[in-house]
This record gives C-alpha cells, sequence and structure tokens, in this order.
C-alpha cells in the first residue's frame, strides 16, 4: 500500500487533472481522501489517494485487468454530469453498431472529454488513444453534447 499525494488547481487545473486520471487508471485504488483549500485564485483541491502495490506485482504475471476509477470522486460534479452524458451517447451508440462500449472510446478519454475547457474536434484528437478515425467517425457527436452541457452548466450558474 502506498500514498500519493495530488494538487490539483481550482483554476486552470486541467493539466494537472489530466496527470491524476491518467494516474488512476494505471492503479488499483484502495482509497481516496480529498479537501478544497479555498485560497482566492489559488484556491486548489488536495487529494490523498492510496494504491495497493501488491495488485500491481500480482498483475505482471496475471492478465492486466483494469482497476474501477469511481469518476463521481474524481471529476466535479458539473464535469461527472457530462461524463454520464457522454457514456449514455457511447452506450446507445456501441449497441446501435454492434461495438463494445470501449470499442468507441474508454472511460478515461470520456472524463478526459468531459474536463476540456475548449472542447474541439482538435482536443479530442489529443486524447491520448484517439486517432483520427474514432475523431471523425465518433467526435463530433461527442463534442456536441460536451459543449450543449457546458453550455448548459453556464447559464445556470449565472442564476
Amino acid at each position: 500500500m502506498q500514498l500519493h499525494f495530488f494538487s490539483i488547481p481550482a483554476i486552470g487545473g486541467q493539466s494537472a487533472q489530466e496527470q491524476l486520471n491518467q494516474f488512476l487508471g494505471q492503479q488499483r485504488i484502495l482509497g481516496l481522501q480529498k479537501e478544497f483549500v479555498a485560497n482566492g485564485e489559488q484556491s486548489f483541491w488536495s487529494l490523498c489517494v492510496t494504491i495497493d502495490t501488491a495488485a500491481k506485482a500480482e498483475s505482471q504475471n496475471v492478465l492486466k485487468k483494469r482497476s474501477t476509477v469511481d469518476y463521481r470522486d474524481v471529476l466535479s460534479s458539473e464535469d461527472f454530469a457530462c461524463f454520464v452524458k457522454l457514456r449514455d451517447l457511447r452506450k446507445a451508440m456501441s449497441e446501435q453498431q454492434g461495438v463494445p462500449v470501449y470499442g468507441i472510446f474508454t472511460n478515461q478519454q470520456l472524463a478526459e472529454m468531459a474536463t476540456m475547457s475548449a472542447p474541439s474536434l482538435s482536443a479530442i484528437s489529443q486524447i491520448d488513444g484517439i486517432g483520427e478515425k474514432r475523431r471523425d467517425q465518433y467526435g463530433q457527436q461527442f463534442l456536441d453534447v460536451i459543449i450543449e452541457t457546458q453550455r448548459m452548466a453556464s447559464s445556470t450558474s449565472g442564476l
């Protein structure tokens, strides 16, 4: 068991979020503690992630099984709402096309899409594992959901 600590700036923390999501996607998570530190424009999330180091050693000899990340804990409430809509779209497309959901996009990729500050097809193609083919085949539909969700969130936050 190991502890890893992360600080995610509340403003402009996209890079730190991506690093955290990548780290979480490669580990078996035993626990997550989070605390918001309010300090004006310097506010940040402080996270302590407990990982299972024994599981990593075992996985070298056994088929690698991806750990489960609870994106409700990792994403903000607005980003998680977007993630859920993206996941629902992916499921519908998967069933319609007869392909596995991960053949469209992985949960990690959906989480990265949900946290994009400037969503675009170009930004989608910058996500690890998304090439031109999947961007061209699925990107616009997912981009439309992201933009609409962000528009709705910004219109309700201004009330």
